[in-house]
C-alpha cells in the first residue's frame, strides 16, 4: 500500500470584518462583489450592512461572503482559486506562516 502526503503549501487569507469590502474586492483582483443595503452608511451615521459575494467562473456557482469569514487566494492551485471558508473552520485548519528573513 502506498501513502501519499499532501505538500502544505502557503496561501493568502484576508478577513471579511464587515467594512472592508472594497479590500477583498481588491485582493480578489475583481472577483469580489457587493452591494451597500444601508442609506445611514451611506450618510456616515451607521456601520454598512453589506452583502458579498464571490462572483462565479464558468459553470461554479455563486459564494456569499459574511461577516468573519476569511476569503482564500491560492495560487498554488495554478488556477488562482477563490474560496471562502467560515472563520472557525479556518482558523482550526490554517496556522500563520512568517518567511523566515
Amino acid at each position: 500500500m502506498k501513502y501519499i502526503k499532501k505538500n502544505p503549501h502557503v496561501i493568502e487569507a484576508m478577513q471579511f470584518t464587515g467594512d472592508n469590502f472594497e479590500e477583498i474586492v481588491e485582493f480578489t483582483n475583481g472577483r469580489a462583489d457587493y452591494f451597500i443595503h444601508d442609506g445611514a452608511w451611506k450618510l456616515g451615521i451607521a456601520s454598512p450592512q453589506v452583502q458579498m459575494w464571490i462572483k462565479p467562473i464558468g459553470l461554479s456557482i455563486e459564494k456569499p461572503i459574511v461577516e468573519g469569514d476569511y476569503v482564500i487566494k491560492d495560487e498554488a492551485s495554478g488556477y488562482g482559486e477563490i474560496s471562502v471558508c467560515n472563520q472557525q473552520l479556518f482558523e482550526s485548519i490554517y496556522k500563520e506562516y512568517k518567511e523566515d528573513v
